[in-house]
């Protein structure tokens, strides 16, 4: 009867430690998988830059991998705004700052490079309005109010605003093409019939 005991007891160990090998591979395939969807970062190091979104990418090298890696990995925009200013900073590369979606973080970015590359670079920013935001910064950053002239002409005179506004000159709304029927839509992308010229004028408080 003993030795039946004993059998029992170490068939149950038997099938414990077959169920144990089986869980255990299963587990290890599963993070397999996983690192592999993170382009083979081990989850650990995916997670560091939620824990510190200040500084997620310049001390981590595996994160040079791909750009498209600030999209597909950071779902929350903050964080993948900061993926984008880093690969900026890290590159030198004015069109990663147009893939910002924060407003005041995107025109940090542009700040940031100012100094280091040339007003040109901002044609190889796809999205519009960050197109023309990205040469209204360089107009006023460089004093150079013909770098407004890279702007689609049904929406430079934001760029004369902007440029009105910091050098407190009005004769730069004189610039600005009236538009007898516009209405005041300002923000996002702009549509081309706006009221930029009476925008100039009350930005610098003149009637």
């Amino acid at each position: 009867m003993k030795n039946y005991k004993l059998l029992g007891i170490l068939i149950l160990c038997i099938i414990g430690i077959v169920f144990g090998i089986i869980i255990y591979t299963q587990q290890t395939q599963d993070q397999q998988t996983q690192d592999s969807d993170n382009f083979g970062i081990p989850n650990d190091e995916c997670e560091k830059p939620c824990l510190d979104p200040i500084t997620p990418i310049r001390e981590n090298p595996h994160w040079y991998l791909d750009l498209s890696m600030c999209k597909i990995i950071f779902s929350n925009i903050t964080l993948r705004d900061n993926c984008y200013y880093e690969f900026a900073l890290k590159e030198k590369g004015i069109f990663y700052c147009g893939s910002i979606e924060n407003d005041v973080k995107r025109v940090g970015c542009f700040s940031a490079l100012s100094s280091e590359i040339n007003y040109l670079d901002c044609g190889k920013i796809k999205n519009n309005a960050n197109l023309n935001e990205c040469y209204t910064f360089f107009a006023v950053f460089n004093t150079d109010i013909s770098i407004c002239q890279n702007i689609d002409n049904g929406h430079i005179g934001s760029c004369y605003i902007s440029f009105a506004s910091n050098t407190n000159n009005s004769k730069i709304c004189d610039r600005i093409r009236n538009i007898p029927n516009c209405y005041g839509y300002r923000g996002g992308d702009f549509p081309t019939n706006v009221c930029y010229k009476q925008n100039c004028y009350k930005t610098l408080d003149i009637e």
